[in-house]
């Protein structure tokens, strides 16, 4: 990944996506941002109880540093689910938090219309970013463990074939920060989960020394987009933990739910 700063506000851009200068991206960390106490201080999200003109202070923020406007951004209510929101119309909206009662709930967001930015947030789920070259259409996807046992990527896939004509061979797939598979402790819920949705779950399931076992989201997500036909050479993995990186990303976990959520934008120019 290439780092870039613009001000105070530092982002993260992947790249195989900086190959395509039609793709406007950035992974952005939590410095340079308005919002105070343990949201400091590049807080995007409004669920978590954060000042809400802070948020959209800070939305402003990240769209400043790609050098877009704040109306052009779509967002969604975020559930740990699968389903994908496929924008095929601009909707001339005041501000971009009117898409939350447009869109259902959602933790996909697909688009193919130039000058429409998909934003998510997070804080050690995986952010899942797509792009597919031939149909110039784009995606992102929110999976925590819940939308990666449930299989979110592999649904952005089908969805973007169906709704864009996109070949998975022509996909370009970026997976960016979020917990490691050093960091991410997990219960047995998890794991018969884990078990139960993936045949090769022996190799996401790794049993640490002290008898305890991690979930390797990374590879979850990698190896999903590999069963749907997107190429191993077209995938990229930040491999950037946000639990042990807390100076740059949030991170609910190591940081006990106290913590805001970092950006995420991906859009065609």
């Amino acid at each position: 990944m290439q780092r870039t700063k613009k001000g105070d506000v530092t982002y993260c851009r992947f790249d195989k996506l900086s190959g395509f200068p039609e793709v406007v991206h950035g992974v952005f960390g939590r410095g340079g941002g308005v919002s105070q106490g343990y949201f400091a201080s590049l807080n995007a999200s409004f669920t978590i109880g954060d000042d809400q003109e802070a948020v959209v202070a800070n939305r402003r923020l990240l769209c400043q540093a790609l050098g877009i406007p704040y109306t052009s951004l779509v967002v969604a209510k975020q559930v740990h689910g699968t389903h994908v929101a496929i924008i095929d119309e601009a909707r001339p909206v005041e501000s971009p938090e009117e898409w939350y009662d447009l869109l259902p709930p959602s933790d996909g967001i697909a688009t193919s219309l130039r000058g429409v930015n998909a934003l998510m947030t997070f804080a050690d789920c995986v952010p899942l970013l797509f792009f597919d070259p031939t149909h110039q259409a784009i995606g992102i996807a929110h999976g925590g463990w819940k939308g990666t046992v449930a299989k979110v990527a592999e649904h952005m896939v089908e969805e973007m074939r169906l709704a864009f004509a996109t070949n998975p061979a022509h996909l370009v797939v970026a997976i960016g920060p979020s917990i490691g598979p050093c960091c991410y402790e997990v219960r047995e819920d998890v794991i018969s989960a884990v078990r139960h949705a993936f045949t090769y779950a022996d190799d996401l399931l790794v049993t640490q020394p002290n008898g305890s076992v991690h979930f390797d989201l990374w590879e979850a997500n990698r190896r999903q987009a590999l069963r749907v036909g997107v190429l191993p050479e077209h995938v990229e993995v930040a491999r950037i933990c946000t639990a042990c990186n807390t100076d740059v990303f949030f991170s609910n976990r190591a940081e006990k739910g106290k913590t805001g959520r970092f950006g995420v934008v991906i859009g065609l120019r």
